[in-house]
């Protein structure tokens, strides 16, 4: 994983935009050709203030008063901007299940019941 010196080493995750990356279904192979956000390097960072996307042609910052809510998926954990839109940051990006947790633990610290997380588990 890449890290972040601004924001630690656990808050900001780099993701090439690349098959793998991307969630399957979030767009054809054609509108990433055509989307220069969609090219590059996307850089999550997720801190005490809010959420960070920056990349190619976009740089998007929500306070955490402007995030919806949180759900984590297994493979996935998902920002939502309301209730249908979301940023995503890919689990396989955090290196460690103790990254996880506290990644987990910023996000219930900030969203309280607007967080829907796994069960702590950081013994793996």
């Amino acid at each position: 994983m890449n890290t972040s010196a601004d924001f630690g080493p656990l808050r900001a995750f780099h993701c090439a935009a690349a098959p793998g990356c991307v969630p399957s279904g979030s767009g054809s192979p054609s509108s990433r050709r055509l989307d220069p956000s969609a090219q590059g390097t996307l850089t999550r960072t997720l801190s005490a203030e809010g959420f960070r996307i920056d990349g190619t042609g976009q740089s998007v910052v929500l306070t955490w008063k402007g995030v919806h809510s949180a759900v984590e998926t297994p493979e996935f954990l998902l920002i939502f901007l309301n209730k249908v839109s979301a940023y995503y940051v890919p689990k396989r990006l955090i290196s460690t299940p103790h990254e996880l947790q506290a990644v987990r633990d910023l996000l219930q610290a900030n969203l309280g019941e607007r967080a829907q997380l796994a069960p702590h588990h950081c013994s793996r």
